[in-house]
């Protein structure tokens, strides 16, 4: 079987970098693994190596074009990574709209203290803050990944704790914004997402060290 040489290697992953920008060696060289077994597979039907690397980079590009900003997370990953979340997702939105829609419709009947409903906003807001600080130095997109999804989560518990923080105000007509039910299930759910982004974060950390072993 024809084999590519370690200069079509190398101008492969400098392609990577320069145009993908595959900050992560790890996955880069997995990436560049891949494309030169296809190339090869092109090589022995008799294709040129030009247009059989070609080829096979088209055929990537939508694979590995970032997500999220120039310099952001490839495609595949992010797909990767909501496939394998999937269930939780589905899960997590059928738990949130079920206790939702339970108080909306008078179903149950709740008056929390709102000292709880801030008690778990502000839980959740640290949270993410400990994790970017601890994990600032990201090892791999899947840490990328959810350390932005621990970002976008941010600007969510921040609203909610100003919201709670009106609850706690006695002189201030909070129940206009949300009920201190409705206020008890968006703080369960935020404090829900953040524990479980930051555990994938913490896991796909202890996956890097393994590897790294």
């Amino acid at each position: 079987m024809k084999k590519l040489n370690i200069n079509q290697i190398e101008e492969i992953d400098a392609f990577l970098l320069q145009v993908y920008h595959l900050e992560f060696k790890a996955f880069r060289d997995e990436v560049v693994d891949h494309i030169a077994c296809e190339i090869e597979d092109y090589l022995e039907q008799g294709v040129e190596y030009a247009q059989a690397k070609k080829q096979v980079l088209r055929k990537w590009h939508f694979e590995l074009k970032p997500v999220l900003g120039q310099q952001g997370i490839p495609t595949c990953i992010v797909k990767q990574l909501c496939r394998k979340d999937a269930v939780f997702y589905f899960f997590f939105a059928l738990l949130f709209l079920t206790s939702w829609f339970l108080g909306h419709f008078q179903v149950m009947e709740l008056t929390p203290s709102p000292w709880i409903s801030f008690g778990c906003i502000l839980l959740g807001f640290f949270i993410p803050v400990v994790v970017q600080k601890r994990f600032f130095k990201q090892k791999s997109y899947e840490m990328k990944f959810y350390m932005h999804a621990l970002g976008s989560v941010m600007l969510v518990n921040i609203i909610s704790l100003t919201v709670a923080m009106f609850h706690l105000r006695k002189d201030v007509a909070a129940d206009v914004l949300l009920s201190p039910y409705h206020l008890l299930v968006v703080a369960v759910h935020l404090l829900i997402l953040n524990v479980f982004f930051a555990s994938q974060v913490m896991q796909q950390y202890r996956h890097v060290n393994t590897q790294s072993i």
